[in-house]
Formats: structure tokens, sequence, C-alpha cells
């Protein structure tokens, strides 16, 4: 399941490979590296346990993580603060916090993984967030845009819906279409330059 991506993160160079990660740091500051034939294999190796591990805390947690939002927004939406802005602002904080609480793990997970091999690879140089950020998206296959596309499509037109049809608070929507619509761009982008290179190839 993950293996096709993780490989999409290895460019081919001069003695061996390219591969951007945030290593010694553990989110920021990437850093280009240069490595083997065997650092990629065993790369490949650690970080699809290290997403299969993640995956499976995603499930264990994530329905409890969920529960919670939908709690505390009820009890807000009810209470002495559902006709102010900590109606809207206090569970889209909380859901933030929730957010966090679940996604850091995963960048835990990848720096174990990848810290045994990278401590002896050779480093390259820094490397750009964005840069790291376009590897990561690049690495989809064709197929995994197009689904992720449809996802973000679907979800965009729900929260337009919600937004113009819905008596709850807008603030809270317009920040979430924003974000939405933003990925999605970035996903179109992808999958265009995608499709123009395997066109030429042909």
């Amino acid at each position: 399941m993950f293996r096709k991506t993780t490989e999409g993160n290895f460019k081919p160079a001069e003695g061996g490979w390219t591969f951007i990660a945030p290593y010694p740091r553990l989110v920021f500051r990437p850093s280009v590296y240069i490595i083997t034939d065997a650092q990629k294999a065993e790369l490949v190796e650690r970080l699809v346990r290290a997403q299969w591990g993640w995956l499976g805390f995603l499930v264990l947690v994530g329905p409890a993580f969920a529960w919670v939002q939908m709690v505390v927004s009820r009890w807000l939406s009810s209470g002495p603060l559902s006709d102010g802005p900590g109606g809207w602002l206090l569970p889209f904080a909380i859901g933030a916090v929730l957010g966090t609480l679940i996604v850091f793990p995963f960048f835990i997970l990848i720096h174990w993984a990848i810290k045994p091999v990278l401590s002896t690879a050779t480093r390259i140089g820094p490397a750009t967030r964005s840069q790291a950020v376009r590897q990561a998206i690049e690495a989809n296959s064709v197929k995994t845009l197009i689904a992720l596309l449809v996802l973000m499509s679907v979800s965009l037109a729900l929260n337009v819906y919600m937004f113009l049809a819905g008596p709850g608070p807008k603030v809270p929507l317009l920040i979430l279409i924003a974000v939405v619509a933003l990925v999605g761009a970035g996903l179109l982008a992808t999958l265009l330059k995608k499709l123009k290179a395997l066109q030429e190839l042909r």
C-alpha cells in the first residue's frame, strides 16, 4: 500500500539516490541526502513499517478523538458561549489540538525510521520546505492523485453547501474551504504535470 509512494520519494543521481528528509530535525529544515542502493532499500522498508504503525495508531485513537470533538461541539453549541465567537472558536481550537496529537506521532515515527540510515548517509545540503512537500506529493501515482483530488472535490462541495445552507457559524467553514481549495489546487497542478510527462514519454 505504501511501498510505491515511498519509493517515489527517491530520485536517481550520480552515486546513488537523492532523498529529502527533515533530518536531523524532527519536522523543519529538511536536507538533501545522497544514499546508496542498500540504504534506499533499508529506508523503504523502515518507512513502510512506520506508515503502517501510524495507520494502526490512527485506527485506534481516531474514533476517540472524533467523539471528544463531537461532544465538546454539541456542549458548546447549546451552552452560554453558543451566541458569541466562542461557539465556533473554541471547538475549532480543540479540533486543531486533537489534529496535532494525531499528526505529530507520524513525524516521530518517520524520524525514528530514517535516523539509523541517514545518520551515516552523505548530506548534500539544505532543502526548502516547498521542495519537501513537492517531493511528497509528486511521489504519488496518477491513480492516487486522482483519488485524492476526488476526495478534495467532494469535501469542498460539502463545505460550500454547508456554508450556503447551514445556520451555523461561517468563519470556520470559510477557513476550511480555503484550505481544501489550496490543497486541491496543488494536487491538480501535480496531476497535470505528471500527465504531461507521461504524454511526452509516448
